[in-house]
């Protein structure tokens, strides 16, 4: 892959000058990257929004400024730029992002393309659990014709875009292969409890798409995810819990859920 065969898109949306030197802007002064500046303060969502709007190219595929590609992904990513398919999922790494010591911050994604590797899911079972944007290649003409975009949300804002994006293709390839790293830190959204009922309204949101296109055995009921999330906060917890009661779907799916889990329990043994 050669460097006119793709286009670099660099979204800042409103980021302190007082961290970031705008002066020496990464690909400012480089004429293969398209830098915009925005000025919405809206969040992770709504840059890649505005990235989406100015792509021309065939395939998309997201990077965080955290984050990097492995070395050897774009050889990898070439094999695949005449696919078919609406959307190509590789597995990722993650390293802490000071000591670069191996994480397990992507286990979900790829223990999904694992389950497929061995046969026990489809395809289609994959992408409905890879909420992530990154790791991924997708058309470009595939998210417009479905008009699919980013919630513009503090955070989740990629769980819905996932979510239709897999609901609305049986056009999708998985991969073994690895192309993308995650960094974490602490202090990071990802790693924050800040905004707990942000993630758990927009998680019942994605189970009803899911459900609405039949994707029963999918759905990841809300009181695990509660569990998972506020389990060390009692206030959080409670909120949380509220939430998913007054939408009637705190065990939505449960059942399916416990067996789902004794299944894969009884394979492993």
């Amino acid at each position: 892959m050669m460097l006119g065969d793709f286009e670099i898109i660099v979204v800042d949306d409103n980021s302190n000058p007082e961290f970031v030197d705008f002066d020496k802007f990464p690909g400012m002064n480089d004429s293969s990257v398209e830098v915009y500046l925005t000025k919405e303060g809206k969040g992770a969502g709504y840059a890649r929004n505005v990235g989406l709007k100015y792509a021309k190219g065939i395939w998309i595929i997201f990077a965080d400024a955290d984050d990097f590609f492995v070395p050897n992904a774009f050889s990898i990513i070439d094999n695949y730029l005449d696919n078919n398919a609406d959307m190509i999922l590789f597995k990722s790494q993650s390293v802490d992002s000071e000591t670069f010591e191996v994480m397990k911050r992507n286990v979900t994604t790829n223990s999904a393309i694992d389950e497929y590797l061995e046969g026990r899911l489809t395809a289609k079972n994959v992408a409905l659990r890879y909420y992530v944007p990154w790791g991924r290649m997708i058309k470009s003409n595939f998210i417009r014709d479905n008009d699919i975009h980013f919630d513009e949300i503090v955070v989740s804002n990629d769980v819905m875009f996932a979510t239709k994006a897999a609901c609305n293709t049986d056009e999708i390839q998985i991969s073994s292969n690895i192309i993308y790293c995650i960094t974490f830190r602490k202090g990071s959204l990802w790693n924050s409890k800040r905004n707990i009922d942000i993630r758990i309204k927009t998680h019942i949101r994605r189970n009803s798409y899911i459900l609405k296109y039949g994707y029963k055995e999918d759905i990841i009921p809300v009181i695990v995810c509660i569990h998972k999330w506020c389990k060390h906060s009692l206030k959080l917890y409670l909120k949380c819990l509220y939430i998913a009661i007054s939408s009637g779907v705190l065990f939505q799916g449960f059942f399916l859920y416990i067996k789902r889990k004794m299944r894969n329990k009884k394979f492993h043994n």
